[in-house]
């Protein structure tokens, strides 16, 4: 089937992205739901299954990773906020404290 060729440069593309929001940015999600519903009963087929596992494996394996590392960012960024949101906190106490200088 000639749908089934355009499987493997979708496949070849996902490999590329960098990042989970060009991923998501990219559309490649939808396209392959087309070309999925598109294949109609057909995607039952024995051979049409074989040439999807493999697809659905790898570019599952590639979201997951992708996905790992932008919450694994989001997370990080967040620490970083709140240890940031802390020193200023600290920092404005201790500017904000009286003097041991200052007259009784």
């Amino acid at each position: 089937m000639q749908l089934l060729r355009e499987f493997g440069p979708l496949l070849d593309q996902s490999n590329r992205f960098q990042d989970f929001s060009t991923l998501m940015d990219s559309g490649i999600i939808p396209r392959v739901r087309e070309l999925k519903a598109s294949l109609g009963e057909s995607i039952y087929h024995p051979g049409v299954l074989a040439t999807l596992a493999p697809y659905n494996a790898a570019f599952g394996d590639r979201f997951h990773t992708l996905f790992a590392a932008a919450t694994e960012e989001i997370k990080n960024s967040q620490t970083a906020s709140k240890n940031s949101a802390a020193a200023f906190s600290a920092q404005s106490t201790v500017s904000k404290s009286p003097s041991s200088t200052s007259p009784r």
